[in-house]
């Protein structure tokens, strides 16, 4: 008998389930939950829309039963090698087949081919109702949901899951608490509630997972400093949450030295690009930005590379943009270029076209716009990938301009143009390196300055 034929369930009486249908299921399962368990946990919650809630019966679960010093695995089968075609589901259904099938739809690549997501939905919703799933399927149909945000569909696979007499794990728990706890919702802490409620039911042990999902998913800096003085106290590996511990160490305005051993201190890697361009934005927040250009060269010989991310390079090309210093960026761009033959700058003129439209206007913006698009377009040429302006974003660029019938594609009305331009780019480059104060720079690179800004 075909297994999605039993076990199919109609799409139309899916459709006619509403937003208060799913709110009262979620709130019904919650509520049953607690009654469940009432006795048997540690600690008495109460019902509440505060953190405090969670992290506190987080916490009394660990000081009641220990965790263990491992990370979650279920990750490594996120493999997503298939292409944009379904597989053929098997001729014939038989505990090995569904599952090699729930396997291979597992692998097929959803965030580029987004397209496939309805396909893949329908059919985990239709296997999930099977008894010869395994575990292991159980749970890469869960992590799809989780990771699509499907929070309503995890929760109904999970009860699927303990209902055909599959214990959860500790890795199906992290998973249902990392989606629930970055979704905007009424009921987020509710249903956070409720997967700790199962995690306590079934004498689950936290890992170090649980904890990197915590530490990133609560919002409360109280709360967040009990969990981060935890994970100090049982040694945790922070290396998987470093952007998160960077970002919460700098909340109070500590050196970045001072935050850089901090982060030593508990093995993270703070040569790393993620928080090198974490340190970046806060350097140039403080308008560091000679440090923060330090700093970035620092990590790329850390790292034994070449030249600079651009990863990191594109928060430098941002911010000189956002804070009206355009012959900053395109001086930088021209230096990294000079001076780094290896490095990757295709994208840098696209950057600063995009950025155009919050440049305030000048004599120039017309002129400037045409010679960064034209940039592009030739950088473009030379790459094996397009960076070229989709109609949207050409139309976005050409409204920002004064003269309504402006057109970036146009070429310049006359040499005059064109020779104004080119003299501005020529003197705006650095002879060593940069100088992030204007008055710093000789006098031909002030003057092509303050003609881009007068």
């Amino acid at each position: 008998m075909n297994i999605i034929r039993k076990f199919s369930v109609s799409t139309a009486a899916r459709n006619t389930s509403t937003f208060v249908i799913a709110e009262k299921r979620i709130k019904n399962r919650y509520d049953r939950f607690l009654k469940l368990t009432s006795e048997k946990v540690g600690l008495q919650v109460p019902k509440g829309n505060h953190e405090s809630v969670i992290a506190i019966y987080f916490l009394d679960i660990l000081d009641r039963r220990g965790f263990r010093r491992e990370t979650d695995k279920v990750r490594w089968t996120d493999k997503l090698r298939l292409g944009e075609k379904l597989p053929e589901p098997p001729a014939q259904y038989t505990p090995e087949s569904i599952n090699k099938y729930v396997t291979s739809v597992s692998e097929l690549d959803f965030r580029r081919y987004r397209d496939l997501l309805p396909h893949i939905t329908r059919i985990y919703n239709l296997v999930s109702n099977s008894p010869d799933l395994t575990r292991l399927s159980f749970k890469r149909i869960i992590q799809y949901f989780a990771k699509t945000y499907m929070t309503l569909e995890c929760f109904e696979v999970r009860d699927k899951m303990i209902k055909m007499g599959h214990q959860p794990d500790t890795e199906v728990i992290n998973l249902l608490l990392e989606t629930t706890l970055q979704k905007h919702h009424p009921n987020r802490i509710a249903n956070v509630l409720e997967n700790l409620q199962i995690m306590d039911k079934y004498h689950l042990l936290p890992n170090e997972t649980t904890f990197h999902v915590m530490f990133r998913g609560l919002r409360d800096l109280d709360l967040k400093k009990a969990i981060y003085r935890k994970m100090e106290t049982l040694k945790i590996d922070m290396r998987p949450v470093q952007d998160e511990v960077f970002e919460y160490l700098s909340l109070d305005n500590r050196d970045l030295s001072e935050i850089r051993t901090a982060m030593q201190d508990h093995g993270v890697r703070t040569t790393s690009v993620a928080v090198t361009t974490k340190a970046v934005k806060e350097l140039l927040a403080r308008g560091k930005a000679n440090e923060a250009w330090q700093l970035t060269l620092d990590t790329a010989q850390a790292n034994e590379k070449s030249s600079p991310s651009f990863r990191v390079v594109r928060n430098f090309l941002w911010h000189f943009v956002l804070t009206g210093e355009i012959y900053f960026a395109i001086a930088l761009t021209n230096f990294l270029k000079k001076k780094f033959p290896d490095y990757e700058d295709l994208e840098n003129w696209k950057i600063l076209v995009h950025g155009m439209v919050y440049v305030n206007q000048s004599e120039h913006w017309d002129l400037l716009a045409k010679k960064l698009y034209q940039l592009n377009y030739k950088a473009a040429r030379y790459s094996k990938r397009s960076i070229y302006f989709d109609a949207e974003e050409i139309a976005k660029i050409n409204a920002a301009s004064a003269n309504p019938r402006f057109d970036i594609r146009e070429p310049f009305a006359n040499n005059i143009q064109q020779l104004v331009m080119d003299e501005i780019f020529r003197r705006l480059i650095w002879q060593d390196n940069p100088e992030f104060d204007l008055e710093n720079n000789d006098p031909n690179f002030r003057e092509a300055a303050r003609l881009l800004i007068q």
